[in-house]
């Protein structure tokens, strides 16, 4: 049976049991077409706040994408949290491991950086940085000292 939907490429297929709502093209009963699910005493909405857009996949899941009353993204799944706030910051909270990976450069551009990491930082193996530090004054002078360390990964 064909369905309806407010963008070509985009589907939610109903599930055996769901209430639909149906169309007849020209009037055929032949010719049904599913224009929406309906909500029931079986499946309610998703919670959500006034003025908050919400789609859960499935239905009460632990995967939703919201749009919240402030304007921000926020993409949920299991105890993981993306959220893309209208003042351009970003938050990614989640309790178990991050893990970026690319096959070119990584480039992090920011100005400062804060890295509170409990247990060891690992550079990897091979390579090498440097760590340029021009924070300290000379007492003296009262001339920042420029700093410059060589640091060699591991291995």
């Amino acid at each position: 049976m064909p369905i309806a939907t407010p963008h070509v490429g985009m589907v939610s297929a109903p599930a055996v049991g769901d209430l639909v709502l149906l169309s007849y093209v020209g009037g055929d009963a032949n010719r049904a077409v599913i224009v929406g699910r309906l909500y029931s005493d079986q499946a309610r909405p998703p919670l959500h706040e006034e003025n908050e857009w919400r789609v859960e996949a499935p239905l009460h899941g632990k995967t939703s994408l919201a749009i919240d009353k402030q304007g921000a993204l926020v993409l949920t799944t299991g105890k993981t949290v993306l959220t893309l706030h209208q003042d351009d910051s970003v938050d990614i909270a989640g309790e178990t491991d991050l893990k970026i990976t690319v096959k070119g450069d990584v480039k992090l551009e920011c100005v400062n950086c804060e890295i509170d990491a409990k247990g060891k930082v690992d550079l990897g193996l091979g390579g090498g940085g440097v760590i340029t530090d021009m924070t300290h004054k000379c007492y003296f002078t009262g001339a920042p000292l420029v700093g410059s360390t060589t640091v060699k990964a591991k291995g």
